[in-house]
């Protein structure tokens, strides 16, 4: 680790490999991202969420890895936008998304079940899918 944690170019540096063409790159920048920010870091998880709506379904996929490794346990605004990505296009997407909500969610959170449920009973059949 050269740089300390939560510093600003290491931050943006691992971020700006959540767009690497290779899976491996990408798998370790959501790492990177974790150890140069820690959880919870708003800087890290702007740069994630900047990547939510990315053309590249791989780059979505990532930046919803790295939410989950970085977000809060219970953070209800990040809970909310981490469930609207159940109804990427993508099956990789979605299913990183049900990844990330097993990290973010607090157990048995009612609201959270819900707001899932009405999108598998949304007859849209990639969201049951995932």
């Amino acid at each position: 680790q050269v740089c300390g944690q939560g510093e600003a170019r290491a931050v943006a540096a691992a971020a700006s490999l959540l767009e690497d063409g290779e899976e491996v790159v990408r798998s370790a920048a959501v790492k990177a991202l974790r150890q140069a920010a820690g959880q919870g870091d708003e800087r890290a998880l702007a740069e994630a969420r900047s990547r939510l709506a990315h053309p590249r379904d791989c780059v979505r996929q990532a930046a919803v890895k790295a939410l989950g490794q970085l977000g809060r346990r219970g953070h209800e605004g990040l809970l909310a936008e981490t469930v609207a990505m159940l109804e990427d296009s993508a099956w990789a997407v979605r299913q990183a998304v049900v990844e990330a909500l097993g990290l973010l969610a607090e157990r048995g959170s009612p609201q959270l079940c819900w707001d899932v449920w009405s999108r598998f009973d949304s007859g849209r059949e990639g969201v049951r899918q995932a």
